[in-house]
């Protein structure tokens, strides 16, 4: 499967093209997706596979559009009813398209399905896509180190419940937060990652092992703007997918 193909930004798309290529490059999650959704499917659904197949049909460094997969989108959902309305001067979320496509694309939420409890004030959000894990202002902490704190420090007021652990993990990092004047601001704490990424129960003991496959950064200040792309294991390389660049990918080393 060849699906290491580029899209083209179509004005306030980046945060779809950079979803798309993180579920592109997970071969396994797109054969299902693509065994799932048939004539029956959501429009959008549909569009998404046919954009999955033509990425996985085309040469090596193509650029596509993903114009078919917005319009189905726009027109066919209530995706314009969330909170980032895609109009001129916004930014809609890709953590958000996420949970849409989840919700459209039959077996996508259970590919990828967790628990999720924030930190560091324990508050409970049972059964949603991601994992929410929060930075605490001015320190730098490296991924694992969370998610052991995540797991491992249970009591009886915060239990830790866990299911069947998911072939594919989606963490999500929350940077967002109050200024002192009132204004959201990103928190650009820089954070590592330590492989392989370990899940704990509340008894301290590993239930479970993580490679990371894949990233999506948000680069700017604000929630309301700003540009996604895309880091992608492909194979055994890194590809940086940015589609503002007329290039399909850069290699990362």
């Amino acid at each position: 499967m060849s699906s290491n193909c580029g899209l083209k930004n179509l004005g306030n798309t980046c945060y779809m093209s950079a979803v798309v290529q993180l579920i592109a490059g997970q071969a396994d999650l797109v054969g299902a997706i693509q065994a799932a959704v048939g004539p029956e499917s959501p429009p959008p659904a549909r569009r998404f596979v046919e954009l999955l197949n033509v990425m996985c049909a085309t040469a090596e460094g193509t650029i596509l559009s993903l114009q078919t997969l917005r319009d189905a989108i726009f027109e066919d959902s209530e995706w314009t009813l969330v909170p980032y309305k895609a109009v001129k001067g916004q930014q809609q979320s890709a953590d958000e398209f996420l949970t849409f496509l989840c919700d459209v694309i039959p077996g996508l939420a259970g590919a990828v399905n967790f628990e999720e409890r924030t930190l560091p004030n324990g508050v409970w959000t049972p059964g949603s896509t991601t994992l929410t894990v929060g930075l605490a202002p001015g320190t730098k902490k490296s991924l694992t180190a969370l998610l052991h704190a995540q797991y491992a420090g249970s009591d009886g007021l915060n239990p830790v419940v866990l299911g069947a652990l998911p072939g594919l993990m989606i963490i999500t990092i929350k940077r967002w937060r109050s200024n002192q004047d009132g204004h959201v601001a990103k928190d650009n704490t820089e954070f590592g990652i330590s492989e392989p990424l370990q899940i704990f129960n509340q008894d301290g003991y590993c239930i479970g092992e993580y490679t990371a496959v894949g990233f999506i950064n948000h680069t700017g200040n604000l929630p309301t703007s700003g540009h996604y792309t895309t880091t992608s294991k492909r194979g055994d390389r890194w590809l940086r997918f940015d589609d503002m660049k007329p290039a399909a990918y850069e290699e990362c080393g």
